[in-house]
């Protein structure tokens, strides 16, 4: 059978060009070669598929019926190819995305919107959900997460690394006293960051502390850690796009321990190894060119 459907074409060439010589140009190959194979394939069908004379080649009615059910087959495969090809090169169809609904109000507010009309034919799909998505078994094509990727069969490209700080409200720091090191968040409640846990790690030049800090509350969403630091909760672990907030017009915050760092975070947008269609890239392209102008 493999040798059945690699020869059919050549069949079918010989059979369009009447002629073993020019259907071998076509082909570019030898036309011992074509003649073997061709010759190889009668023996498998056992009918002979030509009539051969010195001047041209004519199909046999074994050979007519072969040529006109696969004639038609071949021309079929051909639009199948053409149309999955232009399916990965057209600016057109869905790219589906899944991202927490957090890191999207807070860091891709109106990116979808600006992509659409810049690329009417595209059609966004997007899912908000906190969970990775598995790429290579469900329906997406992009998955936007904070933080290092699950699995080694998926490739990232990074967005941005935002420059978190530690903050608090006047009102609680009216509670309790400012802290002037690392080790003086141990005395005070602190809104607990799910990734990093309640161990911080804080930096200042070559000077490296980490602390274990009490966590009343723990949460894994940037606004929600900006609501509990609003009700005077608690000392916050927040990004620059958190500090934007329209809440902070009535609420000041106060950035505790200033001249410490804490790790920055990565915001990812991960995809899987294989070749993305065209849609997909560009919508890529849009996310790189988004974060380029986010403040971090």
């Amino acid at each position: 059978m493999d040798n059945l459907l690699r020869d059919v074409p050549l069949f079918v060439e010989v059979a369009k060009h009447k002629s073993f010589t020019r259907a071998a140009e076509a082909l570019d190959m030898y036309i011992s070669t074509l003649s073997r194979r061709i010759a190889l394939l009668e023996r498998e069908l056992g009918v002979p598929l030509f009539h051969r004379s010195t001047r041209q080649v004519e199909l046999t009615d074994s050979g007519r019926v072969l040529y006109e059910r696969c004639s038609q087959l071949l021309a079929e495969i051909e639009d199948v190819y053409d149309e999955v090809a232009l399916h990965m090169t057209r600016a057109a169809g869905p790219v589906r995305i899944a991202v927490p609904a957090d890191i999207y109000h807070s860091y891709l507010w109106g990116v979808s919107g600006k992509f659409a009309r810049k690329w009417p034919e595209i059609n966004l799909r997007v899912s908000f959900t906190q969970r990775w998505v598995d790429l290579l078994s469900e329906p997406y094509d992009l998955d936007i997460r904070v933080g290092p990727m699950p699995s080694s069969d998926l490739r990232t490209r990074k967005l941005v690394s935002m420059r978190p700080g530690l903050y608090a409200t006047d009102e609680f720091l009216r509670n309790y006293p400012t802290p002037q090191t690392p080790q003086d968040l141990k005395a005070m409640p602190c809104i607990g960051v799910a990734q990093h846990g309640n161990a911080w790690t804080m930096t200042k030049g070559k000077k490296t502390e980490t602390v274990v800090v009490e966590t009343p509350h723990i949460v894994n969403s940037i606004s929600l850690s900006l609501e509990l630091a609003l009700a005077d909760l608690g000392i916050a672990w927040l990004a620059p796009s958190a500090l934007e907030h329209p809440y902070l017009a009535t609420v000041s915050l106060v950035h505790v321990l200033p001249g410490w760092t804490v790790p920055g975070i990565d915001i990812n947008v991960v995809m899987s190894n294989r070749e993305l269609p065209h849609r997909v890239r560009l919508f890529v392209d849009h996310l790189v060119d988004h974060f380029a102008s986010v403040r971090h």
